[in-house]
């Protein structure tokens, strides 16, 4: 009688080991998944800020070309109104400059 007491509490022991076993796999499959899926979503950011940085830079350059303009501009007004040339013939000349480089300011590169 003992043994077969002593051999159902084995069982009932080995039946909770295996259900344990069972519920640590499903867990971890649970979280291999979700670190699958988070090392995709860092692989997503990683590429996006890449793009953010380059379009960062892409626009550095263009003000950077628009600030060299104005800072050319300045110069040759400054210059010509300095060495006397009369305010109708340098805003004429500004005038003119406007035209030519507003195209140049505002174009749309891809």
């Amino acid at each position: 009688m003992e043994d077969r007491e002593n051999l159902q509490r084995l069982d009932d022991l080995v039946g909770k080991l295996l259900a344990a076993y069972n519920k640590l796999q499903d867990k971890n499959k649970k979280l291999s998944d979700d670190l699958q899926a988070s090392q995709l979503d860092v692989a997503h950011l990683q590429e996006k800020v890449a793009g953010l940085e380059d379009e960062k830079n892409h626009v550095h350059e263009r003000v950077s070309g628009i600030l060299s303009l104005v800072e050319q501009w300045e110069d040759a007004h400054v210059n010509k109104v300095d060495q006397g040339e009369s305010r109708a013939v340098v805003n004429e000349e500004i005038r003119q400059q406007e035209v030519e480089s507003s195209s140049q300011l505002f174009s749309v590169e891809s």
